[in-house]
């Protein structure tokens, strides 16, 4: 991964938070080599007369640990993605249990696991606009057959190119995006007050041969303003002083988030393929743009970065 601007980050872009203009990061590049993104999978299904069982396991290397460091043997703990029973009846009705990719995140078709819409970013974190949420739950659905569905999902142009259109807004949202965003403020007479978001994302994958796939996303991420008359608390106050958030002293900045917006090409392609597996090789650029509210006196401070990683993949039989 090389980056224009120094996040301190892994694998795991940090949208909210790319280096504002003037800031010491915003003078540093980096890069860096990493293998927390690979992941180990196990699935197994059973059919039991009229019931068909599944159990899932996935697992990556970007867990976190007080004792995990990068002095001498980078430390990596695993993580559980996934990790969840299921278990599908004849008369279309199924249950799952455990842990997965909520019904937050866009299916491609219908609501079952394994089947959500993700993008193809090399980022751990997706893509700046893209709605996820992988965690514990307990789930029941049923499907009426006729092609009804409870949910939106990709729709298909042909059998070699999807076009991708997916959007989220409301109040108290934040947590559910990309750059993940706030939730809630607070008023000088201790209100809570949910802030206004909105996440969107568009994009395009085009399988143009059996071994080559080219993919595009434009994401954008807006949180509302939540301020009051003759206050610095809240969410992006106009009356807020700014100037610590274009030091290279490090002071902390009190700015919120205005906008952030994204624009990711990349491929995928297959250098092997045979019956013990597939080696893919994938390369992603990431422009990102970071907005602040104006704060005392106009100002509004904002950051840029460019990031181009690579990555390849071994995918078993």
């Amino acid at each position: 991964m090389v980056r224009s601007r120094n996040q301190n980050a892994d694998v795991g872009e940090a949208f909210g938070n790319v280096p504002l203009d003037g800031t010491a990061n915003s003078f540093l590049s980096s890069f860096r080599m990493s293998s927390r993104h690979s992941r180990l999978s196990l699935l197994a299904s059973a059919r039991f007369d009229r019931v068909t069982a599944t159990g899932y396991f996935e697992g990556d290397f970007l867990g976190s640990s007080t004792s995990a460091n990068e002095v001498e043997s980078n430390d990596s703990p695993l993580r559980v993605r996934q990790f969840w029973g299921d278990a599908e009846l004849s008369n279309g009705i199924s249950f799952l249990a455990g842990q997965t990719w909520t019904l937050l995140t866009t299916h491609q078709d219908g609501l079952r696991p394994l089947n959500e819409y993700l993008a193809l970013a090399l980022s751990a974190q997706h893509v700046v606009g893209f709605n996820w949420a992988r965690q514990t739950g307990f789930r029941v659905t049923k499907d009426f057959g006729n092609g009804v569905r409870f949910a939106a999902a990709l729709l298909p142009i042909s059998g070699e190119l999807d076009l991708l259109l997916e959007g989220l807004a409301g109040r108290g949202i934040g947590r559910y995006a990309a750059a993940v965003g706030p939730d809630l403020a607070i008023g000088p007479d201790g209100s809570v007050h949910r802030i206004r978001a909105t996440q969107a994302i568009t994009g395009i994958d085009w399988k143009a041969t059996h071994a080559l796939q080219l993919y595009n996303y434009v994401g954008l991420e807006f949180y509302g303003r939540t301020s009051f008359p003759g206050s610095t608390v809240g969410y992006g106050s106009p009356l807020l002083d700014l100037s610590p958030c274009v030091s290279q002293a490090g002071f902390p900045c009190p700015g919120g988030n205005r906008s952030i917006w994204q624009i990711m090409p990349g491929i995928w392609y297959s250098l092997a393929r045979s019956e013990h597996g597939m080696v893919v090789l994938g390369i992603s650029f990431l422009h990102t743009r970071r907005a602040l509210w104006s704060g005392l006196g106009g100002m509004r401070p904002g950051g840029r970065e460019n990031s181009f990683v690579s990555s390849i993949r071994y995918h078993l039989p």
